[in-house]
């Protein structure tokens, strides 16, 4: 499998369990909130006598009620709100934990690149030491050359093809915490399409304070909390008073 920092970002959060759990928590919330504010259903009560202690003339009554409470304050609307609060928070602790899992996953990626060139790199040091050794062994051989120049360059290709080792153990030990993120297994044959070229110019720093914290959702989520606070207080106010009801009936005798 090949990927790039991008679609290794799109299969990390397609194939991450707890994202897909979190969407449908959210789902949840959002109908919930649909929902809330409405009041009770209005409850049914009968009752029935019959007047076996008193002269026993067959006399008998039957009534049949509906009981509607309605709330003195706005105990309501005031739970909608905070239902409504309450999943602008969820939300944006979701949007946290996909801006973390992008950030870790290309991160990932550049390392996962930087290791694989620098393998690439001792590599083509090695071919090159191999030709420097190979003239100076024909040099030796002329009389233009010392062997100890030949051992000096040989043990230095040995020094470089630790190096190859070194920069490919490192480029698996970087692929092995990728995998997990991307839901491949252990085995799954993964290479990574990362330039690392630096931009041709320096990033813009002349981004406004607040249309940069407006991107961000951790500070969203830290304004929610305090709207969550808000909300949760008129709620506990609200619910000081308690319902009136109002009844309808009718008897039968």
């Amino acid at each position: 499998m090949r990927l790039t920092p991008g679609s290794a970002i799109a299969q990390a959060m397609s194939s991450n369990k707890h994202l897909r759990q979190a969407d449908l928590e959210i789902r949840r919330a959002q109908i919930r909130l649909f929902w809330e504010g409405r009041l009770d259903n209005p409850q049914l009560e009968v009752a029935a006598a019959a007047d076996s202690l008193g002269r026993a003339d067959g006399e008998s009554l039957m009534e049949i009620a509906l009981v509607q409470e309605f709330p003195l304050t706005s105990r309501l609307r005031d739970a909608k709100e905070l239902r409504r609060i309450e999943v602008a928070l969820a939300e944006a602790e979701v949007a946290q934990r996909r801006r973390l899992l992008a950030h870790e996953v290309r991160k990932l990626c550049v390392e996962v690149a930087a290791a694989d060139g620098r393998s690439g790199l001792f590599r083509r040091l090695v071919e090159l030491n191999s030709q420097i050794a190979d003239f100076l062994e024909d040099a030796v051989g002329r009389g233009e050359a010392s062997p100890l120049d030949v051992a000096g360059t040989r043990i230095a290709g040995k020094a470089l093809e630790r190096g190859v080792k070194l920069a490919s153990a490192e480029k698996d030990q970087w692929l092995a915490k990728l995998r997990p993120l991307l839901g491949l297994s252990a085995t799954t044959d993964l290479k990574i399409d990362a330039g690392l070229n630096l931009p041709g110019s320096a990033p813009t720093t002349s981004m406004p304070r607040p249309q940069v914290l407006a991107r961000r959702p951790d500070y969203q989520a830290a304004l929610i909390k305090a709207d969550v606070a808000k909300a949760e207080l008129a709620l506990a106010k609200a619910e000081g008073l308690e319902d009136v009801a109002f009844k309808l009936f009718a008897e039968r005798e």
